[in-house]
This record gives structure tokens, sequence and C-alpha cells, in this order.
């Protein structure tokens, strides 16, 4: 598990801006933290927009890690880092996930170690290391260049 988690931690370059997903309550009460997971991961995989001849096409540059954790109230949300290449993008990926998951905010990181310690944080912290770490229900990664 620390083995698998420093991995990622060291596939992550920092640049972008940090994201937080909380999940609404009718979403935690509807889905399992695995299939909320599947389900953001689906929707960035799929995100399109239009390209300057009009056509959809997929999002791109878009880089994210995003890891879901326990809150000390045992709500499933989520910490991560992501880059797109405007704040229009940005914008539009903050709305559907708002509406599809729940409360969607970004913010620019001060420390990025800090931060990417901070995104692991209930796998890796001696204190905190009885949550079950399963990469699929728990961390996201998607690379579009």
């Amino acid at each position: 598990q620390v083995a698998e988690i420093s991995g990622i931690k060291d596939l992550i370059n920092g640049d972008g801006v940090a994201i937080g997903i909380s999940p609404s309550d009718k979403t935690l009460n509807e889905y399992t933290r695995g299939e909320i997971t599947h389900i953001i991961r689906v929707t960035f995989n799929r995100l399109r927009a239009r390209g300057s001849d009009g056509v959809l096409v997929p999002v791109a540059p878009l880089a994210l890690h995003l890891t879901g954790e326990y809150s000390p109230q045992h709500r499933w949300h989520y910490h991560g880092i992501i880059k797109v290449n405007n704040i229009v993008t940005l914008d539009r990926i903050k709305k559907r996930l708002n509406k599809l998951i729940g409360r969607t905010v970004t913010e620019q990181i001060n420390n990025t170690e800090n931060y990417i310690n901070y995104m692991f944080k209930q796998y890796i912290s001696d204190e905190n290391n009885y949550y079950m770490w399963d990469k699929d229900e728990c961390y996201i990664h998607v690379d579009r260049k």
C-alpha cells in the first residue's frame, strides 16, 4: 500500500490548482465510494468541448490526480490537483461536478509537497492507517495531452 501510494505521489508534479469534491447527501446515500469514484472517472474521461471548428472534442490538455478519503465525520470526499488550459474550462468542469456529484471547489496551491502529502494523509499517516486503500475506489488519474 505505501509503495503503491509513494509511486503515485512521484507521478504528481503539482502543476495546477487544488480541487476538492464533497458529494451531496443524496449522492452519498445512493452510491458506494467505489461507485462515486467510477462516476467521477467516467465524467472526466468523457469531458468534451467545442473545438475551433465547432466539433466536440475531448478536453485537452487535462491532468488530474484525485484521492478519495473519509472526513472525521466519516463522509467520503476528494482532494486533488487539476490542470486545464484555461479558467473557462475549469469553471465548466466545476459546474458539471457540482450538478452531478456535489460541492466542487478549486484554489491555488501554496506548498505543492505538503498538499500532495495532504491528499494521501489518510492512507500513509501512522495515526490514520486503518483506512483501506483500494486504488480503483480511492484514486483517479487522467492525463490527456
